[in-house]
Parts: structure tokens; C-alpha cells; sequence
């Protein structure tokens, strides 16, 4: 957690079914016991994110690929050029 910067993490948003599985939540209070654990719409959340995420790449697609490489650079992988070799 300290290594990706999430330091003060004071909300987590749970969303999708699996959100609802009693050894994630357990693990995530552990974890960052002072954040409140949201419940968001554990079925339809998805959903509409998949939805509004479909419509972002079919406008804006340099925005998400902008996006998803960042996430990528600073959270999950220092060489994202692997996924986006334009990058």
C-alpha cells in the first residue's frame, strides 16, 4: 500500500459481486482500518463503468489509452510500453 502511495486511503469503493465476499472485506479492514468501505450498486456498477468506459474509447480514444498508460506507469507496471507500444 505504501509502495503505490495509498498512504491515507479514507474511502474504498466497493463495487461488482465479488465486493461482497466476506474474506475481501475482511482483508481490506485489516488493511486500511481507519477507510470507510462504500457500497456502491455491487451488480449494476459495473455495468454502467463498462458502459461510460465503452463510450469514452469510442469518442476519446487517446484519452483512455492516455488514461490506462498512466494507471499502468504509476499503480501496476513501471513499462507500460509492453501493453502500449506506442508509448
Amino acid at each position: 500500500m505504501v509502495a503505490a502511495g495509498l498512504n491515507d486511503v479514507d474511502a474504498v469503493y466497493l463495487t461488482g459481486g465479488s465486493s461482497a465476499l466476506l474474506t475481501l472485506i475482511e482483508t481490506l479492514r485489516r488493511a486500511m482500518p481507519q477507510a470507510t468501505l462504500v457500497e456502491g450498486n455491487r451488480f449494476g456498477g459495473v455495468a454502467a463503468g463498462l458502459a461510460w468506459a465503452g463510450a469514452l474509447q469510442q469518442f476519446f480514444p487517446a484519452t483512455v489509452q492516455y488514461a490506462m498508460v498512466s494507471l499502468c506507469k504509476t499503480v501496476f507496471d513501471p513499462q507500460p510500453s509492453r501493453y502500449y507500444p506506442s508509448f
